[in-house]
């Protein structure tokens, strides 16, 4: 989980009174970053607002605003603002009919050769294709993750990690480690989980990069696995889940305005991956069969 998310971690960790100057001065860092954020947000239009802009706004130096700034969200301030910027690309292509070139402009880019293909490598399709494609997908999801299900039934050998979820969601958790520290594009490892609370993952992960996982519930299937905005979402640093640190639980929670957006397209990665695959797939599991296979929660408390 991002630090941001963890109240002992914001204030520093920091106890007594002798701690007590540096707690308000990470609660002051904080605040900082936030309204950086906000900052960027309104400001996804100006393609020169850079890392001079955010430590303006956080009235940090450079260096101090990318160290709090990774401290607190996981990623740079530059990653995260491209985040932000693809995320709106995102938004508009699904719910405008603004043209490519325009969303372009909106959020950023004077280029659109550049916004095409780095919407491409970390969306997973050239925006237009992802336009059509939101506007058509929907009933082959279901037969995806059904697939996708099957293919995790498969043995997997690894490291062992637990899931800690609320006691009423039912539904399927994707799992992903992505190299760059945001959820963006192909991830190198990545696998689903619905059975248990308990997964296994390869432990032949860079140290630098994350694991996310993001919860998508049965209810409201397609409108959440194409817009995870709003779901459960963990991530760890893939050193720390390595070194075995939090006994690999990942505490999934609802996204916070320090979690960067999610950017890779689950439904245009479930299929690539299907197609990839390799494995021999066993007899087909109807979705309600898969719906039944709700996790228990007795132990993730």
């Amino acid at each position: 989980m991002y630090h941001a998310t963890n109240a002992s971690v914001l204030d520093g960790g920091y106890t007594g009174l002798r701690g007590a100057k540096r707690v308000l001065a990470h609660r002051y860092a904080s605040n900082a970053i936030l309204k950086a954020i906000e900052q960027m947000r309104i400001s996804l239009e100006q393609e020169d607002y850079n890392l001079d802009s955010v430590a303006l706004c956080c009235g940090m130096d450079r260096y101090q605003t990318s160290r709090m700034f990774r401290k607190i969200t996981g990623v740079s301030p530059i990653k995260f603002l491209f985040a932000l910027r693809m995320d709106a690309a995102k938004r508009l292509l699904a719910e405008s009919d603004r043209s490519v070139t325009d969303i372009c402009l909106d959020v950023g880019y004077s280029g659109l050769g550049t916004f095409i293909s780095r919407f491409k490598a970390a969306v997973g399709l050239p925006p237009a294709e992802y336009r059509q494609r939101r506007r058509s997908t929907g009933t082959n999801l279901p037969a995806l993750i059904d697939c996708m299900v099957r293919l995790r039934a498969e043995p997997v050998s690894g490291l062992r990690g637990r899931l800690a979820l609320p006691e009423a969601f039912s539904g399927i958790v994707f799992l992903g480690v992505f190299d760059t520290g945001l959820p963006e594009g192909a991830p190198s490892i990545c696998t689903v989980v619905t059975q248990t609370l308990d997964f296994t993952i390869s432990p032949s992960m860079p140290v630098d990069a994350r694991i996310f996982a993001v919860a998508v519930p049965w209810k409201n299937l397609d409108q959440t696995i194409n817009d995870p905005s709003q779901a459960l979402r963990a991530s760890m640093s893939c050193r720390t889940f390595l070194d075995g640190g939090n006994g690999r639980t990942l505490l999934l929670d609802i996204p916070g305005p320090y979690h960067p957006p999610i950017l890779t397209s689950l439904p245009i990665l479930i299929d690539k991956m299907l197609h990839s695959a390799t494995v021999r797939l066993p007899p087909a599991a109807s979705l309600e069969a898969l719906r039944m296979e709700t996790p228990h929660h007795e132990d993730a408390r």
